[in-house]
């Protein structure tokens, strides 16, 4: 009987943690300009990252979840390169992400980490500028990357939200 009871303490338990993750997230992401983006964003890593707090989610949506989609855009632009190798706008892209990686990244991670939010949110906001310069500047044609673009764009915007909800 008391390893029943010890059973069903651990499944509380655990439902509980579960929840409470998933519950921080949505309601933090409720609160941003894509909250769908953000949410599904999030969750695949809350599992591995287990966020207890708003700065948390702030960290993990940007330096790993909008990273990810940064990087899956720059191998788009380098696989358009390949069927295009003298487009300009592709080549304008490809130095704006080459940009963004080499450079703002770690500027944004480096003030996050010094909870220097300021400098996280002006250093995000250059990001959906200089992405939109790029998504401006393609074909319509190459719709795959003006999604991509689309997205780092949206996540970046989110993260920023995420930020200012930071207590």
């Amino acid at each position: 009987m008391k390893s029943l009871i010890s059973v069903a303490a651990v499944v509380l338990c655990v439902f509980q943690i579960v929840f409470v993750d998933a519950d921080l997230i949505d309601d933090t992401c409720r609160n941003t300009p894509e909250p769908a983006i953000c949410s599904s964003s999030l969750k695949p890593f809350y599992k591995t990252h287990e966020p207890k707090s708003v700065r948390e989610l702030a960290t993990l949506l940007a330096s790993t979840a909008l990273v990810d989609k940064i990087y899956a855009t720059d191998n788009v632009i380098k696989g358009l390169q390949k069927g295009s190798p003298g487009d300009k706008s592709l080549l304008n892209c490809s130095n704006i992400f080459a940009d963004i990686k080499n450079r703002r990244i770690e500027q944004f991670r480096r003030s996050l980490i010094n909870r220097d939010y300021d400098s996280t949110m002006k250093e995000l906001n250059n990001i959906v500028d200089v992405t939109e310069v790029c998504r401006r500047g393609i074909e319509l044609s190459r719709s795959v990357l003006a999604g991509k673009c689309t997205q780092v764009t949206d996540l970046a915007q989110d993260a920023v939200s995420v930020i200012l909800q930071i207590p």
